[in-house]
């Protein structure tokens, strides 16, 4: 499965997307999602332009738990964001922490009015990210993540909510010994719609012409390292060959479902 947004133009420069996602093999499911969507907004004075992207993880008791959570949140950031206007004197940080409190919300409500057991549960891992301005707005809930690829460098720019990242943190553990546990997802203690999320991880980066930015779900970044993903992205002629290709590596490195967006900022517009 695919999305593409090929010459999207901005008032400062042009913007492109690629999305693709692995169905995974081993259990017939693919719990990931990923969402690519363009949006204008009409106040008093000003028409403006945001684009929203996202790649959601969902977890539950069952596959098609998990598979409902990552679209729930998707459904919720898609609906949420549209609702807002400039009129109503949100700036673009606060559109983006709003729009993921209320899919938390809505996990969490579904969670309590239609789940009939207490062992069942579901919850969902998310990047999110809004273009507005040549400014890049991140918000992060999980271990999916974000990377900025820049002047021939990756850099990831979101923090994972793991066990594994709290130890290296406190130097227990180094960031090489964290990258050869096979599956991190165990070690999530912060996503949507669990009982104690007190925090969203919510921040912004200016970005240059010929930015690229990748917003990934587990499934590749198990098997994957950040120099092969800089790798792949570099040689690939379009962001769909990169897509491809980095599904491709993920699957011969026996992932078994991941969902990848890619993100190339172009020149002056």
């Amino acid at each position: 499965m695919s999305q593409e947004h090929n010459g999207s133009k901005g008032i400062f420069f042009s913007v492109s997307a690629s999305g693709k996602m692995a169905v995974g093999e081993q259990i017939g499911n693919n719990a990931n999602a990923l969402l690519i969507k363009e949006s204008r907004f009409q106040s008093i004075n000003d028409a403006w332009e945001l684009r929203l992207y996202a790649v959601t993880d969902g977890m539950g008791s069952s596959v098609k738990l998990a598979e409902l959570a990552s679209i729930l949140v998707l459904q919720t950031l898609e609906q949420q964001t549209q609702a807002f206007t400039i009129s109503r004197g949100y700036s673009v940080l606060d559109i983006l922490r709003e729009v993921v409190i209320d899919a938390h919300d809505k996990i969490h409500e579904y969670v309590q009015g239609d789940l009939r057991s207490e062992e069942q549960y579901m919850g969902s891992t998310l990047v999110a990210a809004m273009i507005h301005d040549k400014i890049l707005y991140v918000a992060n809930v999980g271990d999916c993540r974000a990377y900025l690829i820049r002047n021939e460098d990756i850099e990831q720019i979101t923090t994972d909510h793991t066990q594994l990242q709290r130890l290296i943190e406190i130097g227990q553990l180094s960031a090489e010994e964290a990258a050869r546990h096979r599956d991190r997802s165990k070690y999530v203690y912060r996503y949507l719609g669990s009982e104690d999320l007190t925090e969203i991880d919510v921040f912004n980066v200016p970005l240059n012409p010929s930015d690229k930015i990748l917003l990934c779900s587990s499934g590749l970044i198990d098997v994957v390292g950040n120099q092969e993903i800089l790798d792949i992205i570099e040689a690939a002629k379009t962001g769909e060959n990169a897509c491809e290709e980095l599904l491709e590596c993920a699957s011969d490195n026996a992932a078994d479902c991941a969902a990848i967006i890619l993100i190339t900022i172009g020149g002056d517009g």
